[in-house]
Formats: C-alpha cells, sequence, structure tokens
C-alpha cells in the first residue's frame, strides 16, 4: 500500500444545480453538489473564508481546509513508531492507526509489547521440513529454527526428522549399544537412552561394567573407579595394593620390601621363619645370655656383654677400638700406634694464603709424627730478602729492598765518580743494583783514563818523526745478576747537553768487550774521561741482586804500518 500526504488547498468550483428527471411516474430527487467537489465559503465561526467539500452528494459544513475522503498519510506514534491515518467523510483526518507487529525487536503497534502475536506470546510463523509443517518462534527480533527441523540441523533422538534427511535418530547411537552419544538431545518417546559418554565403544555406555583400562567405562564420570584392593606378602613384606594404577592392573608383589636375613626376631627375608638362613659368622644367641669380649691390646679393655630380645649381643661394657688419632697410641687395637689416621698424605699448610703456593711458598703433607701433626715440606712464608724470590708470598719479588750506596747516580749530571783508572794498573770494578723498590733505576758512572807516557815510543830511535804512537785501549765488561737483562752505553766528552758524545752501546755487555781505543801520544797527555750508562734493557725490570762492572786501561802495543789493532786495514806481523 502507498502512502500520500494530502494537502488542501482554495479550490473554487463551479457548480450548476442540476436536476435529474426519471421516468414518467418517477420522484425527482433534487442533487446539491457532486461527491468530492470542493469549494470556497466563509465559516459562520470567525467569518473568515474556509472550505466545503461535497460527500455523497451533499455539501459538508464550511471548515478549514483539510482532506479527500479515503486518502491516506503517515503519522507519529506516542511510543515513536509510524502510524496511518485515513481523511474521513467529514473531510477530517481520523486517529493514528498503529502499523501490525513484526518481527524485529521492537514495538511496532505500540501496545507495550515486543514480538506479540495476536495471543500476547511471542509470533511465530509456518515452516516447513521436507513436507513436515512445523513452527518457528520469533525471539530476539529474529526467528528461530523451524520445529520440524531444517537442512544442517543436529539430529536429536526424539521420533522425528530433525535434519531433513528422510531418517529419523540416524547418528544418535554410533556404537549401536542402545545409548545416546554424548550432547545428544533425548526425548521420553525415544527408543535409545541418553548416557553415553563415548558412542564410538559399544563397551562404553551407563550399563558397562568398569575395568582398569584408564577410561571411564560406565559413564558415571568416574576412572576405573571401586575395582578394590589386594593383599599379599609374609611378615614385615605384608601390604596391600590397589588392584588398578593409571589405568594398568597392579598385581600385589609378595616379596615386596625383603631383606637379608639378619638375627633380629624379625623374619627380613619374608620366608615365614624367624633368624634363618643367616650368613656365616652371624649367629644368633638367646636372649639374657652372658659373654666375655673385648681385648687388652691397645687402648682397649676387655668386658661382658648379655645377649637382648632381640637376639643381638648388646656393647661390650669393656673399652672397644675406636678410629685412630695421631696421639701416640693404638686407638684402634691392631697392634701399632697411629696407623690410619684419616687425612694424612693431605697437602696442608699456608691456609691462611689466598694462595698457599704463592712465590716460595710450598704447601706439606699432612703427617703424624712422634704422636703430632705435622707437614713436611712446608714452606711458610718470611720476610722478604733480596734474592730474587717471593720470600714473603705476597706475589711481588724483593720490594722493600734498600737501594745501592751510590744513588742518586740517575742521570749524565749525576754520575758517580768513579776515579782515575790508569794505563796498565790492571781490571778495576764496581758492584751496584738496578732497583729503586719498584722504580725505574738508572746508574751513571764516570770514569777517567790516564796516560802514564811512553818516552821511548814505537821504532828503533826516540826521535818523534821517525817514531809511531803505542795503541791505547779501554775494555769495559758488565756481569748482571740472574734474571736482568741490562744495557750499557760509554759516552765521551763532558757529559753535558744530550750526554755527550756516544762511543758505544750493547745490550749484550756480559764479556768484556773494547767500546775505546786511540794511540798515545809520545809522553804524557792523552788522558780521557768517560761516561758510563748502565740501565734495564726493559724499563720495568729490576733486581736488588747487584751486577758488578769491570773496566780496564792498557797499552796493546806499536801499531803495524801506522794501524792499531781495531782499525781497519790492519794486519798482524808475519801474516
Amino acid at each position: 500500500m502507498k502512502w500520500r500526504r494530502v494537502v488542501n488547498g482554495l479550490m473554487v468550483v463551479a457548480l450548476a444545480l442540476t436536476w435529474s428527471c426519471g421516468d414518467s411516474g418517477g420522484t425527482d430527487k433534487p442533487v446539491a453538489c457532486e461527491t468530492g467537489t470542493k469549494e470556497s465559503c466563509i465559516k459562520d465561526s470567525d467569518g473568515l473564508e474556509g472550505e466545503k467539500q461535497c460527500v455523497d452528494g451533499v455539501w459538508t459544513p464550511c471548515n478549514d481546509p483539510l482532506c479527500t475522503a479515503g486518502d491516506q498519510a503517515e503519522c507519529g506514534l506516542s511510543c515513536g513508531a509510524k502510524g496511518v491515518q485515513t481523511c474521513g467523510t467529514d473531510g477530517t483526518w481520523g486517529a493514528c492507526a498503529a502499523p501490525p507487529e513484526l518481527c524485529d525487536g521492537k514495538d511496532n503497534d505500540c501496545d507495550g509489547k515486543v514480538d506479540e502475536g495476536d495471543d500476547g506470546n511471542p509470533m511465530k510463523r509456518p515452516c516447513y521440513c521436507g513436507t513436515t509443517q512445523g513452527e518457528e518462534t520469533c525471539a530476539a527480533g529474529n526467528y528461530g529454527p523451524c520445529s520440524a527441523g531444517a537442512d544442517g540441523m543436529p539430529e536429536v533422538c526424539d521420533g522425528k526428522d530433525n535434519d531433513c534427511d528422510s531418517t529419523i535418530d540416524e547418528d544418535c547411537d554410533g556404537d549401536k549399544d542402545g545409548f545416546c552419544a554424548p550432547n545428544t538431545t533425548v526425548e521420553a518417546t525415544a527408543s535409545c537412552q541418553a548416557g553415553d559418554c563415548d558412542d564410538t565403544k559399544p563397551t562404553v555406555n551407563p550399563n558397562a561394567a568398569e575395568v582398569c583400562n584408564g577410561q571411564d567405562d560406565n559413564c558415571d564420570g568416574k576412572i576405573d573407579e571401586d575395582l578394590g584392593d589386594e593383599t599379599c606378602g609374609l611378615g614385615p613384606c605384608t601390604h596391600t595394593v590397589a588392584k588398578c594404577v593409571d589405568g594398568k592392573a597392579n598385581p600385589c608383589d609378595p616379596k615386596e620390601g625383603l631383606e637379608a636375613e639378619k638375627c633380629d626376631q624379625i623374619d627380613n627375608d619374608c620366608d615365614g621363619t624367624v633368624d634363618n638362613n643367616l650368613p656365616p659368622g652371624d649367629p644368633c644367641c638367646n636372649p639374657d645370655d652372658m659373654q666375655e669380649c673385648g681385648t687388652n691390646e691397645g687402648e682397649c679393655t676387655p668386658g661382658t656383654q648379655k645377649c637382648l630380645e632381640n637376639g643381638q649381643w648388646e656393647p661390650c661394657s669393656g673399652q672397644a677400638p675406636v678410629a685412630e688419632t695421631c696421639d701416640g697410641k693404638d686407638n684402634d687395637c691392631d697392634g701399632t700406634v697411629d696407623n690410619g689416621v684419616e687425612g694424612l698424605g693431605v697437602p696442608c699448610g699456608n691456609e691462611d694464603l689466598t694462595n698457599p703456593t704463592e712465590g716460595a711458598c710450598e704447601q706439606g703433607a699432612l703427617a703424624c709424627e712422634g704422636g703430632e701433626l705435622t707437614s713436611p715440606g712446608k714452606v711458610e712464608p718470611i720476610a722478604e730478602i733480596c734474592d730474587g724470590q717471593d720470600n714473603d708470598c705476597d706475589s711481588v719479588v724483593d720490594e722493600g729492598m734498600t737501594a745501592d750506596e751510590y744513588e742518586e747516580n740517575d742521570s749524565c749530571s749525576m754520575a758517580r765518580d768513579l776515579g782515575v783508572i790508569e794505563e796498565n794498573a790492571g781490571e778495576m770494578s764496581v758492584a751496584a743494583t738496578v732497583y729503586k723498590d719498584q722504580a725505574n733505576d738508572y746508574d751513571w758512572w764516570k770514569i777517567s783514563t790516564k796516560e802514564l807516557g811512553d818516552w821511548w815510543p814505537c821504532g828503533l830511535f826516540p826521535i818523534p818523526y821517525i817514531s809511531d804512537e803505542p795503541c791505547l785501549a779501554f775494555d769495559l765488561a758488565v756481569v748482571p745478576p740472574n734474571g736482568l737483562d741490562l744495557s750499557v752505553c760509554v759516552y765521551g766528552a763532558d757529559c753535558e747537553g744530550d750526554g755527550g758524545s756516544q762511543i758505544f752501546c750493547s745490550d749484550d755487555p756480559t764479556a768484556p768487550f773494547l767500546p775505546l781505543g786511540w794511540h798515545n801520544k809520545w809522553g804524557p797527555g792523552a788522558d780521557l774521561d768517560l761516561f758510563v750508562e748502565v740501565k734495564a734493557l726493559n724499563a720495568d725490570e729490576q733486581s736488588c741482586v747487584p751486577y758488578t762492572m769491570v773496566y780496564t786501561l792498557y797499552d796493546v802495543g806499536c801499531p803495524v804500518d801506522g794501524k792499531c789493532p781495531w782499525e781497519e786495514g790492519y794486519v798482524p806481523e808475519g801474516e
């Protein structure tokens, strides 16, 4: 049905009164107007212009412009729904009529109820499953499933074809044991019964007997219940077990808990007899028997003992053997003093040190000597001495020692003056240390060489212009302490500025070497000041043990063809 709004305006229609003439003998009936005609008029109520309408040939009173009889228009209801009103024969709109109720979760007919039918109950509509008619009931704004069934619905054990496949109550008892599958709805009129907790196994249903298999056979919600216990065994082996544990049979073992038989008035081996089959050397005694016991060996003394009710001898009243200790006695009464003392041979000593074997320290081995525990071989910390070892075992060697008597002589300008060495006067030496208690140390020495003069120069005659000057040499060697490598340099001049002019350096000065040689003069005057630097080859190393520096100045003879032995081109005579 289509609704439309009717809007009335003033209309002026000119009508002419006509008379309808009937047949002879009929009655003439006057017609005032043509039905449906409207025209303007003056209202009696207020003298204003209004409108009248012709209905069934009769003019309506002059009113405000309204509607055409039979028209329908949409209108609003108090519940918020939309209704329909119809224009009456008097040209006025009738009451707003509510629409019919729908299954949509709303109060369409504004009666205060939602989705209700004519009887006030939820709306229903017919439906079909195959040729079987059923009903769909409205709930929550939607129609529910068809009561006669529908495609895809689960089959219910109710004597009906719920899934509309032309078969009744199929798949409700898959294992054919007379009980329906889990979650299957069963009605009172059905042939099958409810309660099958596993419809794939015919041995599982409410009438089945419970067996030990880890499942609920009788569908009572319990597994392997009420299967009972079993008791078996003799003496101390008597015990009871559940017949079924974790779904498996649990047979009772009559020998569970047995032990080797011993004399204690108990059937330990569970054979029904007490204190039989005892091992050799373990006889049982009769309760209240007495006997002598013990020995006079070592610290032990004899005594007596009584047989107890359990067939065992009580402890001997005399002194029994005990564990051997280092005390000059035979505690275990085996005829030997201080043998078998526990812990002998275990390293011991210096336990108060973080590392018991740090530096010169050593642990000894625990020993028993003269009834006292000792640790032969143990070396304990002592005050540090200058010997290249960590005597106080603190991981630092020779710390805290005193520097040598020649300090301070750490630079060329502070060189210690060793005085004069004369030509052919033999070896001279000095002992000193490269040591400053963990600080770098350098030793500088000043040696003055003195040539005594040769008034009879090389050659046949003492005539300078036909004679050669003899060769003069200075040898020096340094013997370092064990474990310390030294470097030695010899400088000439006056030790100014950068330390003078370097003549010779060696990183292996342990053997005599020739750092300097020169031609002597005829007569005295070939004197020379030398500066010697001694230091550790590795700057962070040192030793409180002295090194020895040996040096000498001597005449090595006359040159050959004007050359001394250290000069290029020198050829010894006779070669």
